[in-house]
């Protein structure tokens, strides 16, 4: 089988090439479709190229005079027509980029689909290696693909920089799609690439696409390739595909050592461009994303797939900012955060938060406080909003906890409405059986810790009462006797005996003491998945599929890769021959659907007793300090013993009452060793009160009593 006979013509007798095969589509496209500057063959070609790759193609194409496959007709439209439709002339213009994007989308067809193994870089007589093979080595490298791949989206942020319509703009604007997925799958899949590349000692230098896109552009004689596709994120609001791979390859080339640096430097030697490019960013971030199920207007395919890309744009841009707090300053993340810009600030020199409004700090405080009050008048669940509202909040406390950003991060957060306040006030967040709000919860309460503990370092009084009456619900203005807490509340769960012994009755108005609260709407026990049963698939295998499937989180935690078992499962479904299994296809598929959702809820499992841990430590965090640093004049020895009463006693009753993780336990032991200690600094104040000392006595004997039973139970 041979598709064009003049591509690859067939040896006569004597082993000679007959010239009459040359007069072939090449001749017909250089002489003829040039001279009309019309090319209708051409289009023609690629189209036919493009459905036979898509479709069936036997392995043996060609195997009759050369080494098989349809590598001849890719190198031809990658040669005769991609590389030169560029520099030919057109009575069309639009026809010049419909010819550019057919070409693209063979080439961006290959590499999706090209998945990089050891043999491809081995030389077999009687194969050839996959497409994607050629096109990823042209992309490591300098070669004329990729400059004309760039050369496409530099010619596309030139024209869409003018915000003019023009004939060709919609061609244009899918060509440097295009071009940018080109890129982005190269990137994606580099690190594999190079790696195999090494292993099988195969000749050749081998730059790295990443490299390659910080190296001087041709037309302008400065390195801003990078800085041309980060500009498709200015137009957010009708590209946000284009958007999305631009961040998407902005934050992969980021991640290179002591690179991030020299970015800002290019971003910020074009002029003004760089603030355009940060309220670019801005406004990715400010573009709404409310819930599915809130709205009625998603009920379109449309709709729900921009909803879906605005996710991933979010979600992509605080990952960027998330991994340029450990490069070194200044970089570009702390640039589009806000921070001050200055090449000669020490290393501890601490920074701060410029006065600009369009900076992504603004962006994302601004949306936690929608997503805060969406919370107030709905019970929706969107898993994907979720996620982005957890990663902002760990943004926040990344940025609080980083020594240099501190301060100046703090700062902000009071000065935009009380952010930390306003959120702490609205604990507990709806829905906090999910992972996702376990998280949030606990982030919120670890840039709680840090802000009271600096608050106490600097001896910021107002401060230090603001956040201990949203905490332990006292005003510190009233007396003693109005901030008393009722006692009878503290041993509720107890039993008759202790009630009579240990505590006396008091009729005073109970306040919210919401560290207290905290500890009832946790669930110490640990969640399990119950195993399901499947009639093609043994358990067994697919639990070692499962393990190879895992892979660790940012917060090190293992989670199966859902995408990557889905794979490894329809695989095993097409490896499968027979008749007996495509007359149960649609049986397997179904239980191929029952182990993914059965995979999700081990993710979700896992997350949860993650979270769960996370959450119990932000709430040892917060009492520690609470107890420890704040002063009496803020939080008298009155108050704080009864606050301590009654967190020993919950905590004591739902660590011995609920059989926990080792991890949750050594935490709530961790917490009740130091709130015993912060108990009898309580008493020693005051060592001539008898009744006091002979209540902590018996307060005491109550605790080894339940700390007994809790060595008992485990």
């Amino acid at each position: 089988m041979n598709v064009f006979p003049g591509l690859t013509p067939r040896p006569d007798s004597l082993g000679q090439v007959s010239t009459t095969h040359l007069c072939n589509l090449k001749t017909e496209i250089m002489q003829n479709e040039s001279r009309l500057e019309s090319y209708p063959l051409s289009k023609g070609i690629l189209d036919l190229i493009f459905s036979l790759l898509c479709s069936y193609m036997p392995k043996n194409l060609g195997a009759d005079h050369r080494k098989p496959g349809i590598q001849p007709y890719v190198t031809f439209v990658v040669d005769e027509i991609f590389f030169k439709f560029y520099d030919r002339q057109y009575k069309n213009s639009t026809e010049k980029w419909e010819i550019g994007w057919k070409c693209l989308k063979i080439v961006n067809y290959i590499i999706q689909k090209y998945e990089p193994k050891v043999n491809d870089f081995v030389e077999q007589e009687d194969e050839s290696p996959p497409l994607g093979y050629y096109i990823m080595l042209q992309l490591q490298k300098k070669s004329h693909l990729l400059n004309l791949i760039l050369l496409i989206i530099d010619d596309a942020c030139q024209h869409l920089d003018e915000y003019e319509r023009f004939n060709e703009r919609e061609v244009l604007e899918e060509c440097s799609l295009l071009s940018l997925t080109i890129i982005e799958e190269g990137l994606i899949k580099q690190t594999e690439f190079l790696n195999l590349h090494i292993t099988a000692n195969s000749p050749g230098i081998l730059f790295g696409l990443n490299k390659m896109l910080l190296d001087v552009n041709p037309r302008s004689q400065r390195p801003d390739h990078l800085l041309n596709i980060t500009k498709f994120v200015m137009y957010c609001s009708w590209l946000p595909k284009h958007s999305l791979a631009a961040v998407n390859i902005l934050n992969m080339v980021s991640r290179m050592p002591n690179i991030s640096s020299q970015i800002l430097d290019v971003f910020i030697s074009n002029g003004h461009i760089y603030d355009e490019i940060r309220q670019g960013f801005v406004d990715c971030l400010d573009m709404e994303t409310n819930s599915i199920t809130n709205t009625t207007r998603w009920t379109s395919n449309n709709f729900h797939s921009s909803y879906k890309i605005h996710i991933k744009i979010k979600t992509v841009i605080i990952d960027l900012l998330r991994n340029c707090i450990l490069q070194p300053y200044p970089n570009i993340g702390l640039y589009l955060l806000g921070f001050e810009y200055a090449n000669d600030a020490g290393e501890k020199q601490k920074l701060n938060i410029t006065d600009a409004t369009n900076h992504c700090l603004r962006a994302l405080t601004a949306l936690l406080d929608f997503h805060l009050e969406t919370m107030k008048i709905s019970n929706a669940y969107d898993a994907d909003l979720e996620q982005i509202i957890k990663s902002s909040y760990f943004l926040l406390y990344l940025f609080c906890s980083n020594t240099r950003t501190s301060e100046g991060m703090l700062r902000y957060l009071r000065s935009s409405n009380d952010f930390v306040c306003r959120h702490l006030k609205e604990l507990p967040f709806k829905n906090m059986h999910y992972s996702n709000i376990l998280y949030q919860t606990s982030y919120l309460l670890e840039c709680t810790a840090i802000e009271l503990k600096l608050a106490s370092s600097y001896c910021q009084i107002s401060r230090v009462q603001q956040i201990c009456e949203i905490l332990v619900g006292t005003a510190t203005n009233k007396t003693e006797d109005q901030r008393s807490i009722n006692s009878t509340l503290f041993f509720s769960h107890s039993s008759p005996l202790l009630m009579e012994h240990f505590i006396k009755s008091k009729a005073e108005n109970i306040p919210n003491f919401l560290l207290s609260n905290i500890l009832d709407w946790l669930m110490f026990e640990s969640s399990d998945v119950n195993n399901p049963k499947w009639d093609f698939f043994d358990i067994s295998l697919s639990k070692q599929i499962f393990d190879e499937c895992e892979s660790s989180t940012d917060e090190g935690l293992l989670l199966i890769n859902l995408p990557k078992l889905h794979k490894i499962l329809h695989d095993e479904l097409c490896n499968v021959q027979g008749t007996v299994v495509s007359g149960q296809r649609k049986l397997i598929l179904q239980e191929i659907e029952s182990i993914l959702m059965y995979a999700l809820k081990i993710n979700e499992m896992r997350n949860k007793n993650r979270g769960t841990i996370k959450l119990v430590d932000a709430w040892a965090q917060v009492t520690e300090i609470l107890f420890i640093q704040v002063f009496e004049s803020t939080l008298p020895y009155s108050i704080k013993q009864e606050l301590l009463f009654e967190i020993l006693q919950k905590l004591l009753n739902k660590a011995v009452s609920i059989p926990s993780a080792l991890e949750v336990t050594i935490l709530i032991s961790e917490a009740v060793f130091i709130l015993i200690v912060c108990l009898r600094q309580c008493f020693s104040q005051k060592p001539n009160d008898p009744g006091k000392l002979d209540r902590f006595t018996k307060i005491s004997i109550y605790i080894k009593i339940k700390c007994f039973l809790y060595d008992d139970d485990a």
